[in-house]
């Protein structure tokens, strides 16, 4: 999913630059001749700014990407929000067991849990 939004941002700017830049270019050198009788004489640098904010707002597929985008970061809050009541129900759970177990097997079921923790935290950020 994130990566077809990749893909799309770079083929949208691809496109910006490969098709609108050479325009704003050659527009600019139609009014060096006017300028100057020779045309390599008053060559000027050009700068293209390309707003990729601009972009993502007036256009269809910038704004289908924030949307896509806005949805896949609802859909992993919710389920971060989800996986975050299982771990405080469990660490909860652990805290009531934790006099009647012998201590070696409450240390283990607490390492468990907190390596259940540390992975799905490693889960979030690679998503």
């Amino acid at each position: 999913m994130i990566a077809f939004i990749k893909t799309s941002l770079i083929s949208l700017v691809c496109l910006i630059i490969f098709v609108l830049a050479p325009a704003q270019v050659m527009s600019q050198k139609d009014n060096l001749g006017q300028e100057g009788s020779e045309f390599g004489e008053n060559i000027r640098g050009s700068i293209l700014v390309i707003s990729h904010e601009r972009i993502l707002n007036s256009t269809n597929l910038g704004k289908a990407i924030i949307q896509k985008l806005q949805e896949t970061e609802e859909i992993l809050r919710l389920e971060a929000e989800k996986e975050e009541g299982y771990f405080i129900a469990e660490e909860q759970r652990l805290t009531e067991e934790r006099e009647n177990l012998p201590v070696e097997e409450f240390l283990q079921l607490s390492n468990d849990f907190d390596q259940k923790v540390e992975i799905e935290r490693l889960n979030q950020r690679q998503k």
